[in-house]
């Protein structure tokens, strides 16, 4: 997925894939 490169470049999109799970 594409946030998953967002991951290392935005740290707040890891709590965004929290809740998507």
């Amino acid at each position: 997925m594409f946030f998953k490169i967002d991951l290392k470049n935005h740290p707040y999109l890891i709590r965004l894939k929290k809740q998507e799970e």
